[in-house]
């Protein structure tokens, strides 16, 4: 059996309600399946994740102080959310500003091509 859209939904906020390194992780590769498009809802068509998958993955990352790359990740679910056109929730985006004021922390400049 294939799991369905809404299963990964239902698994991304399970693992929401005890966040570690590890269930942020699993719930990040879900999430990344999902906008992947090789999940498809019952009718077959591609779906996005709702905001309350980003929203709850956010609420994981700022909670799991021992996240690697935490503030990477961040930023690529945040630009991901930004592409979808995804809110974010009042309580996440305070939070994510008082973390980002902690860790002087300025999402990554794109490489110059020249460099290459």
């Amino acid at each position: 059996v294939t799991p369905t859209f809404r299963t990964y939904q239902f698994m991304i906020q399970m693992y929401a309600h005890r966040p570690s390194a590890y269930s942020v992780m699993r719930a990040e590769d879900l999430l990344y399946e999902l906008l992947g498009g090789s999940v498809r809802s019952r009718s077959g068509k591609q779906e996005n994740p709702d905001s309350g998958s980003y929203n709850a993955l956010i609420r994981m990352m700022l909670r799991v102080k021992s996240l690697p790359h935490r503030e990477d990740r961040l930023a690529r679910v945040l630009q991901a959310m930004k592409k979808q056109h995804v809110r974010l929730e009042k309580t996440s985006e305070r939070a994510i500003q008082k973390i980002m004021r902690q860790s002087n922390w300025a999402p990554p400049k794109r490489a110059r091509r020249s460099e290459h």
